[in-house]
Order: structure tokens, then sequence, then C-alpha cells
């Protein structure tokens, strides 16, 4: 008898459970959303840097990308999208120099630039999004970027004089301009005097890829380089 009531008590509870789990709210799971961030070290008073980031619920910084030298991009990175923190240290020590917090739409791309302020030498982030479009066959997009220390608002030109872009301000990004592939020679020149500031390298654009042309360093003798550009494409996901 004791038995056969331990048996009934059983099936009782396991038919007590179903009923539960039949008539609760049904969990349903969200999918995690990433977005793509890439860095370039574009400070030129700064040495090697670390890039770091505050993942999602944590309490620490976690470097995504260590001794990064003047000029050099990184990523793209898959990171979860949403408000994220950024900070670049000077390599091999605990020393935050800049920071900056995003806000990372899903399925996006995104540039964060470290760069020197403004003529003090002080370092600081920059985040700009980039295009998630892939140029037609033929053609290639192209955008400036500002972030000399000391350069004054700029316009940029074709070879000939023909203006490409106008007011291009400090720690600002042009939209993008799409052009033909091929190979470019431009001259980027002062808005108010119109005094040529950088003559540029010629750069060449293959078809169905983006660019991204950084005008850095100073100007005006500030230490580190001297007012130059570098192109850099616009990379897949690592």
């Amino acid at each position: 008898m004791m038995t056969r009531c331990w048996v009934s008590s059983l099936a009782l509870l396991i038919l007590f459970s179903l009923a539960l789990g039949g008539c609760g709210k049904k969990s349903t799971s969200s999918e995690t959303v990433y977005t793509s961030v890439c860095f370039i070290h574009s400070s030129p008073s700064s040495e090697l840097i670390d890039f770091s980031y505050l993942a999602e619920g944590a309490d620490y910084y976690t470097d995504i990308v260590s001794e990064a030298s003047y000029g050099t991009q990184h990523g793209y990175f898959s990171l979860v999208a949403g408000s994220r923190s950024f900070r670049a240290y000077l390599t091999s020590t605990s020393l935050a120099i800049a920071s900056i917090t995003v806000s990372l739409t899903g399925n996006g791309k995104y540039t964060i630039i470290a760069d020197d302020l403004d003529a003090a030498i002080n370092p600081s982030l920059l985040a700009m999004a980039d295009t998630t479009v892939v140029p037609d066959s033929g053609k290639a997009f192209l955008r400036f970027v500002h972030v000399s220390a000391d350069a004054p608002d700029l316009d940029i030109t074709l070879a000939d004089s023909s203006p490409l872009i106008t007011d291009l301000k400090r720690y600002e990004a042009s939209g993008y301009v799409e052009l033909d592939a091929g190979t470019y020679k431009f001259v980027a020149v002062s808005s108010d005097s119109g005094n040529v500031m950088l003559d540029l390298p010629p750069l060449t654009l293959t078809s169905k890829l983006n660019y991204s042309v950084l005008l850095s360093g100073s100007a005006y003798g500030l230490p580190g380089s001297e007012l130059n550009a570098k192109m850099y494409q616009e990379m897949g996901v690592q």
C-alpha cells in the first residue's frame, strides 16, 4: 500500500508540473546583435597605444588592439551592439589617454580614431559611422577626415583645382563621394585663404571598394608628424 501511494503521488506531481508548464508564459530568447568596429591610430603625439573596450556586463576594459603605431589601421572587429565604452592606453602602462562612449547600431560599421585634440596635444578618440553600401562596378566611395590638431578648415580639390569637398572642419568627416575607379591627385587648401596646405600623394581607388583619407599631423610645427594624408580601405569583419 505504501508503494502504490508513492507511485500515485509521483504521477500526480508529474501531471501537475506538466500542467504548470503548459499554462506558463513561453520563454523567448533574443539573438545577440553585433556590429563592426575598426580602429586607427592617428595621434602623432602618442607612440604605441592599446585600444580597449568595456564588454557588455563587464567592469574592466579588455584590449582589442595592442601596440598600435601611428598611421596603422586595425579591424574590423565584431562587437555586441549597444552603448559601448572605449579607451586608448599608452602601451605597457595603465595610463588611459582618451576615452569615448559610442552607441553602436546592430549590423553597422564604425571607425574609432585616436587623434590629437588641439594644439595642447591632448589625445582624444573620435567615432564615425561608416557606410555599409557597396559601390557599383567601376565606382568607389571616398571620404576625407580632418584630424589635424592645428590645420584650418580645408577644401579638397582635384589636381586641376576642381572642388571636391568644401569647408571640412577639424574632427569632422566629409560625406562619401562616388568616383570612378582609378588614380587621383588631390590637394588640400585652406578654406579661408586658399593657400595650399598639402599636395596629397597619388591615390588609387579600386572598383566596388570604400575608402577614408585621414588628414593628420601638424601644419604649423607641433611635435610629431607634419601634416600628412593617408588612405585606408574599409575592410571586412575579422
